[in-house]
């Protein structure tokens, strides 16, 4: 076996700031004209963080209940459509019609590996590593060929209990 290389780190992509300087915005790359604004002091900047997430989480809650609120109503639909033996109708601002995909699904992975193995379609498989798995064999002491560690820089955030 050979031994591991150390993990690559990723480095993060913001500059520290010179001492005494001040931000007083920078442009929101996922959002063309957005300006955002940090607070010169680290601590506000964390809380400033802790606040915007809160705020994407409220967000989602209301989205999830949006998707949930879709699919029954787009179940409802192609009931009726069943129900009533058509495949379209419309309304003031939408038409709706019943569409098809065939998409696969497995019955039997031994017979799909077997295969698999035999024809070497790879175009039937996704192009990605199963993270956990590959983890598992690293922490254990093995590389996978063809891979190597790379370590991903992120931020942990979680709510203080002191105050100011």
């Amino acid at each position: 076996m050979k031994p591991l290389p150390p993990p690559k780190a990723k480095k993060p992509e913001f500059k520290p700031l010179p001492p005494g300087s001040e931000v007083i915005g920078e442009m929101d790359m996922f959002t063309p004209g957005h300006m955002l604004i940090f607070p010169i002091k680290l601590g506000d900047c964390i809380d400033l963080l802790y606040e915007k997430r809160a705020q994407r989480l409220q967000v989602e809650k209301q989205v999830d209940v949006l998707k949930k609120d879709e699919e029954s109503i787009r179940q409802h639909i192609l009931s009726n459509f069943a129900d009533q033996g058509i495949d379209g109708a419309y309304g003031k601002l939408a038409t709706a019609s019943v569409t098809e995909t065939v998409v696969p699904t497995n019955v039997d992975w031994n017979v799909f590996w077997s295969n698999f193995e035999k024809a070497r379609d790879m175009d039937l498989l996704e192009r990605r590593i199963a993270k956990l798995a590959w983890r598992e064999r690293y922490e254990s002491g093995l590389l996978v060929p063809g891979t190597e560690p790379l370590n991903v820089v992120n931020l942990s955030l979680v709510k203080g209990s002191r105050t100011r």
